[in-house]
């Protein structure tokens, strides 16, 4: 695995730590993400695949968003 590899897997490792601190901390909200902040496919998967909610704002949100997920 080259350094780049490695930097993608802690990178992503990263949003997954992240979204179970924040659930940690207020279980009771539903956790949303913007799209226009970071449209990466694999890390919208990843949330996707958390139970993350998005908040498309625009035309390229929801083309991204439907691409991905219909």
């Amino acid at each position: 695995m080259c350094a780049f590899e490695c930097r993608i897997v802690i990178y992503y490792a990263r949003y997954y730590l992240n979204y179970i601190f924040f659930c940690t901390l207020y279980p009771v909200l539903d956790v949303f993400t913007a799209v226009k902040c970071n449209d990466s496919p694999a890390v919208l998967a990843l949330l996707a695949h958390l139970g993350t909610g998005f908040d498309c704002a625009s035309k390229v949100s929801d083309f991204v968003h439907l691409n991905l997920f219909c």
